[in-house]
């Protein structure tokens, strides 16, 4: 009998355990990176706070500071309510940021918290809790900017549980085309997997369906580009219909090589910069904790470019010099 009552409150344990998808992007490393099972979009940028006034309960936190750029959950099911820690930082005039939850394979408004009507502010706060549906997936929140940044933490989705088939979904750059491989951990509820493929992160359409086969490896190529940025995702079919977390592929990169020098640095820094293509390049230096100090244009020409950065009014300290070209974009620690 006590082995039973054992058994019983050990399974209502992990219930409890699942009953809450919750992330503080503590295991964020920022620059270049992002959150495991997260997908950030429109990102050039370095995507994190450092400092201990801008984020939740604990370091880091998710920086989205460009217009319309945006951090996508990994999926879940059985979400209730949804909240998250947010920290603005100077956000102005037509700021926004929009609250989704993904239903029936399109994005549905949560929210929209705006600066003009006084539901986004530069005071750090917990949002919601906002009321989910019963058949929401995902949630995404994008900032569209006005002035300022804005930074996200401590999102936690009550009653969610996460899908726990699929170990993982990667995709990298095969001889120019795209290699999409998954590994699942089992297949009882599965029968089939639809590889969705998008250009903007908003529309996905069919690529192709796998069928469950007990090898629980799979992979698979898509040799048509269309565009020099391809969204994957897997729409995993069973008893219950799940997503897997987006995969972002830039398949014609601008930026090739870039090389910065010396650093530390006195008055000035030198450039490298190798590109596959002209393109005007933003050249943007930032404090660690997320301050623009500098911010120049370049028009680079294709192949090698070398110029010179004048930071002599620039104090003493370290510095993220990021450079942004097209869809590209490269972050790198320097200091004076």
């Amino acid at each position: 009998m006590k082995k039973a009552s054992s058994l019983l409150i050990l399974l209502f344990l992990v219930q409890i355990c699942k009953s809450q998808v919750s992330t503080g992007f503590n295991g964020y490393t920022g620059p270049g990176t992002e959150p495991v099972g997260w997908t950030i979009t429109n990102g050039g940028s370095s995507n994190t706070y450092t400092t201990l006034s801008s984020v939740g309960l604990s370091a880091p936190s998710v920086r989205l500071d460009n217009s319309a750029e945006s951090i996508t959950s990994p999926s879940f099911s059985g979400g209730t309510t949804l909240q998250f820690w947010g920290g603005g930082q100077s956000v102005s005039g037509a700021s926004a940021l929009l609250v989704e939850e993904f239903v029936g394979g399109a994005w549905v408004t949560l929210i929209n918290l705006t600066v003009a009507a006084g539901t986004l502010t530069n005071t750090n706060a917990t949002y919601g809790p906002y009321l989910l549906n019963t058949m929401a997936s995902n949630i995404r929140l994008t900032y569209n900017k006005g002035g300022g940044n804005m930074a996200i933490d401590d999102v936690v989705i009550n009653g969610g549980i996460l899908p726990i088939n699929i170990t993982f979904f990667k995709g990298s750059l095969l001889n120019k085309k795209a290699l999409l491989e998954w590994i699942v951990a089992d297949e009882v509820e599965i029968s089939k997997f639809i590889i969705e493929k998008s250009i903007d992160g908003l529309s996905f359409t069919d690529l192709n369906t796998t069928y469950a086969n007990g090898n629980l490896n799979y992979s698979f190529v898509d040799e048509n580009k269309f565009s020099d940025i391809a969204l994957y995702r897997l729409k995993i079919i069973g008893n219950t219909t799940k997503y897997s977390s987006i995969v972002k592929l830039i398949f014609n990169p601008y930026l090739t090589k870039v090389n910065l020098y010396p650093s530390p640095a006195i008055n000035t820094i030198n450039i490298d910069i190798v590109m596959n293509k002209a393109q005007y390049a933003s050249l943007n230096i930032y404090t660690l904790d997320g301050k623009l100090v500098y911010q120049n244009f370049e028009m680079l020409h294709e192949g090698f470019n070398n110029f010179n950065l004048n930071i002599e009014k620039l104090n003493k300290g370290n510095y993220v010099l990021r450079m942004i070209a097209g869809n590209d974009s490269y972050n790198k620690l320097f200091s004076k």
